[in-house]
Formats: C-alpha cells, structure tokens, sequence
C-alpha cells in the first residue's frame, strides 16, 4: 500500500516546475511564477528539512528575478539553472543561503513558449551534463564566444562535459522531460508520447543511410490507444483537443529509489498535467530496447489521479530517501494563451489565476521506514570511504552525488576503493557506477573493463562494452575480449557488441560478426551490423554471398538484410567496393533470392544505379541486370 503526503507548500514554495537536491540533501526547486508570459517572476527556492521529518519547513529565496526557469541542477558547490537564453551557474559565496555570484555558462537557448525550452538538466551515468532541446531550438556557445563557433542543435537534445566544457548536440528531441535509468539507457518526454528509447547515440548514426526508423524507439504497447483515466472534472479548455487522450504529458523519471516496492523498480512515471494525473508504465526487456506497458491493475486507472482540478503533476523524480516526488504546479490553468484560437477568451481569461500557490508531494510505501540519515545526507565535503559507501547505496540519488563529487573534485585517490568496487559490490549497479566513476577520473584500467565485460549481470556487460569502446583502437586487450565474446547469451549484450565490432573494421572483427550473425534472425542484430563502414560491409558482403545457405533456401528477414546491406553500400556510390565483391563472389550470376536481394538494394539508390551501369560490361554484372 502506496501514501502520499505533502513535503512543502504555499508560501514556501510557489509554482514549481524542477527540483534537484545537492550533495547536503537542501532541496533546490524552480518556480516558474510568472507563466504563461509575465517575464521577471521565476524564482529558485531552497528548501531544507532540518529535523529530518520529512517536511521541508525552512525556506528562502535563492534567486529571483528570473525569466521562467524550467530546470535547476547541483554543480560544484552551487546549482546550474536553464533559464533561456542561458544555462547559468549560480553560487552562494556567503553561506547566508542565497546566490551572490552568477556566471553565464552556455547561451544560444531560444526562448521560446515557456514551457518549450532548454529544461531537465542532470547527471548521467557516463560524467556528461545533459539536457533536454524542449522544442525551441538552440545555436549553443559560450558567452564571449563568436556567432560562428556556435553548435546547431536543431530537433535535438545536449549535453555538456563538466570538466572541460565541451557542448555536444546529441540524437534525440525531448520536450520537458528526459532522464536515464540505473544501466544508462536514455529516454526522452512528449507531450503525447509516455516516452521514447534512445537506441543508438549519434557516433552509431554516421553511416547509416536511414537511421530514423530505430535510433529512436517508441516502445508503447500497440493495444495502448493512449487513453487516460482522470477523476477529476473535466479541465475548462480553450482548444479542441481531446482532454481524455495524452495530451500535456510532462516530467518523465525512471523510479530509482526503493520506497514504493520491488514491483516498481525501474518503472516509467509521466505527469499529465492537464487532467490532474501521474501515469505509469513497467519497462519490458526487448533485445536492446524495451516494451513499456500498463500494470493489469492499471487497465483502466492511474497510479495516481487527483479529484482537485487545480492539481498540475508537471516533474517527476526520485529523492535521496528512496521515494517519488513530484512538484505540483498548483493553480487553475496550465494551457498557454498562445494555443488559444479565441481571442476574447485569450485576452479576457486570467491564465495566472492561482499563481500563489504550489506543492511538493512524496510518495511511498506506508510500511516502509525512511531514516533520518536518508533525509538529510552530509556528502557534500564526505571523505573517500563516504564516497565508497554512497556508491553501493541502492538509491541511484547517493551513487549519482558520489559520482558527481568525485569527478568534480577529481579524487583519483579514491581509485583502489572504487575498483574493489567493481569486483566485490553485490549491488550489480554499484560495480557499474564505479566503472563509470574510474573512467571519470582517467583512472579505469583494461583488467576493471576485461572483468565486467564477463559480469554476470547482463546490464553491467553491455555497458562495459561501452566503456571498451572507447580504448579499443587502442588496447590490444580489450580488442582480444571483444572479439572473443561471440557466444554471448543476452540480446542486449549482443547488439552492443555488434557495434564495437563495427568499430574495428577488421578481417577478425568481420569474422565475429559473422557468427553472432548465424546464431539465428535477429533483427535488432541486423540493424546493428548496418551501422558499419562502407569497407567493413563490403567485406562482410562479400563473405556472405559466397557461403552456402546465406543465399538460397533464407528467410525473408535473412533477404531483407541483404537487401538492406546492398542499399547501404549502394548509397556510398562506391564502384570499386561493389567490383571488388563481384570479383571475389563468382556465382554472382545465379539466381538465388539473397543475392537478387543484394543486388537491388545496391541498385535502389541513384549512386548505385550508377555504379551498375558504369560496371556494364562486367559479364557478372551483365547478367545480373538481364534478370
């Protein structure tokens, strides 16, 4: 049995919309007072629960002023706030608890409608800052910086390394939402969408000719008609849209606490701002990816609704105590003005009505006990072995704010504590966010990364090979594990490996593919293995067509991949690839379907048509064009 009870309220806290705690467990909360377009409104608030009861009864201003803050992050001994155009890093120097130092960051955010900009700034598993694009765009620089050196970050997400500043535009669009879960899969918010999968980062994406249909995954269930099941009455509306479908989803987290019950693990929660609700849904393995689906006990409810009309879920999270939290943008309207067709009814209504108010909730299992020590962490100045024993804390708070302080402080003397860590932790999450922490600080040796690429938990191999990935070209070791790990079991772990073989394009990196690719019709392999070179492809093409079975007598997922592994090729124009794979591969001139199949694909696109009528005269190629 769940209970939720209120952490904070009017006045202490007003109009929230993101809230973070730093490393001391003070609650950092950004008041979006001044929406739908009153400008100089926004606050930070900072919240502490001095008597560790649960309730937050100390409050201050942290700064104000503001133009609609929309995220606040703990960062160095202060907090970054995304206030567009800026993302600005803000620090109380005094110690009197309010900000007497600013400094612009990052500027280039647009700012567009309040709620569609540069929001949900965190801490991700691999030390990068991210942050999600909201829909308005950005051309990110530093401030003193030239226009010209300017990153383009058009329909896509960021992120942002904290040691040497480096801005990364990155595959993905989120509109006010984004999170990662415990093993570091990315999932991005929409407003009509509970979530999406980040499959493939943008270094995969390179050769790709169409990676649109799987770099990005909607893994909602095909029998989900994206209902809701609100109590309370029907929200006043000034558009058409349906109030009874997805329609203001917002705030995505991934529980990491441990709180609520082991049946919620790892679960999504979405906040439907618009009808007064928090919808959740259970994240099924599938291969690389996930099928996100309603509890049985949710069919035709929701994990949480409220009868209060002015209840706004709008940010999700997990807090250092182990429970979910939620702000509540308390007040009577949350539509923007700007999507209000009416025009007397957009300049008539009131649309701040309420604007005073706001609350914080907490939900958790009311036979759960929740130390005072959970409430009010001390990690902020902590000694390595604090550090040590955050990191094997089963609240993904404490592993991510030991993380975070370790790399910001760059304490490599915390090494030997880490990597026994990673060989004795018996959380399987611990092992891999001591990995991850050793790499943070230049630190991770190739035994740390060759033990967890064989760790019995298949979450902490795969992101291993993640790890491997990075120092493959370059460790003769971590290659060797790489390419011998062809017997594999999980799906997952496969498709990963796949990836990091694409990398090495190499006669025995080819020959690993081969095998992962006979051990059965794996579609999301497949896919994996298209994100290979135009040389690497065209020497897996080559072999394949010349073995017996690969292109007679397949099946039709076997076709299609070369199919698909002619068109990608074929796309590149290269002439001497597809010449070079005729020559080696002298049945070219049957009829089997696989090598049809190839062809066509090679011939689909105006490059590789090309190519076929410049290699003409080829007798192979002759022939192949009759039929």
């Amino acid at each position: 049995e769940l209970v939720i009870e209120l952490a904070a309220a009017e006045p202490d806290v007003v109009s929230p919309v993101a809230m973070a705690w730093d490393a001391n467990g003070r609650l950092f909360v950004a008041e979006m007072i001044g929406y739908p377009a009153t400008p100089g409104l926004g606050r930070i608030r900072l919240l502490e629960d001095r008597d560790g009861d649960g309730r937050y009864e100390h409050s201050v201003v942290f700064a104000d002023k503001l133009d609609f803050p929309t995220s606040v992050m703990p960062y160095r001994g202060g907090i970054l706030v995304a206030v567009s155009p800026d993302i600005v890093f803000m620090e109380d120097q005094n110690g009197d608890g309010k900000s007497d130092f600013t400094r612009v960051e990052w500027t280039g955010f647009v700012p567009g409608v309040q709620q569609l900009r540069a929001n949900a700034l965190h801490w991700g598993l691999d030390n990068q800052i991210y942050g999600a694009n909201g829909r308005s765009d950005f051309a990110a620089r530093r401030p003193n910086a030239p226009m010209s050196s300017a990153i383009p970050g058009r329909a896509r997400d960021f992120r942002i390394n904290p040691l040497t500043g480096e801005f990364s535009a990155i595959n993905g669009l989120s509109q006010f939402g984004l999170c990662h879960d415990d093993w570091g899969n990315r999932f991005l918010s929409w407003n009509t969408i509970p979530l999406r999968h980040v499959v493939l980062e943008e270094h995969h994406l390179k050769n790709l000719v169409d990676p649109a249909p799987f770099a990005v995954v909607d893994p909602a269930d095909p029998a989900d008609p994206g209902r809701v099941y609100p109590i309370s009455t029907p929200p006043r509306q000034f558009n058409t849209e349906q109030s009874l479908y997805y329609n203001a989803l917002c705030g995505l987290t991934i529980f990491r606490g441990n709180q609520l019950g082991p049946q919620y693990d790892g679960n999504a929660f979405v906040c439907e701002s618009l009808t007064n609700l928090v919808t959740r849904r259970i994240l099924k393995p599938d291969g690389p990816t996930f099928r996100s689906v309603r509890d049985d006990r949710e069919r035709d409810r929701e994990f949480l609704a409220s009868a209060d009309s002015w209840t706004h879920p709008v940010f999700l999270t997990t807090g250092p105590d182990g429970c979910l939290y939620f702000a509540d943008f308390y007040r009577e309207f949350v539509e923007h003005p700007q999507y209000v067709a009416d025009k007397k009814a957009r300049e008539s209504v009131d649309f701040r009505h309420g604007a005073e108010h706001g609350r914080i909730w907490r939900i958790r299992r009311k036979s759960m006990h929740v130390s005072s020590e959970d409430r009010r962490p001390r990690l902020e100045n902590a000694n390595i072995e604090e550090f040590s024993q955050a990191m094997t804390h089963p609240v993904g708070w404490w592993r991510d704010t030991a993380q975070r302080r370790l790399i910001e402080r760059q304490a490599r003397s915390a090494a030997p504590q880490l990597t026994q860590l990673t060989k004795s932790a018996t959380l399987a999450q611990a092992r891999l966010q001591a990995a991850w922490t050793l790499e943070g600080l230049g630190v991770l040796d190739d035994d740390t990364i060759a033990r967890l690429v064989h760790d019995p938990e298949p979450r902490v191999r795969r992101s291993a090979l993640k790890l491997a990935e990075r120092r493959i070209a370059n460790s003769e070791r971590i290659r060797g594990e790489v390419i011998a790990r062809t017997d594999e079991p999980d799906q997952s772990v496969r498709f990963e490996l796949v990836l990091i073989l694409n990398s090495l394009d190499s006669p025995a990196a080819t020959d690993s593919l081969i095998l992962l690719l006979q051990k059965g019709q794996d579609e999301w392999i497949n896919r994996a293995v298209l994100c290979g070179s135009t040389q690497a492809l065209s020497r897996l093409a080559t072999i394949l067509l010349g073995k017996p079975g690969w292109t007679s007598g397949d099946t039709d997922t076997r076709t299609s991949f070369l199919e698909r592994l002619g068109r990608q090729i074929g796309a590149k124009g290269e002439a001497l690839s597809f010449k070079a794979i005729l020559d080696d591969f002298h049945a070219a001139t049957n009829s089997e379907n696989g090598t049809l199949a190839f062809i066509a694909g090679f011939a689909h696109s105006t490059s590789g048509a090309r190519v076929i009528q410049s290699l003409a005269d080829i007798p192979a190629v002759a022939s192949m064009l009759k039929k």
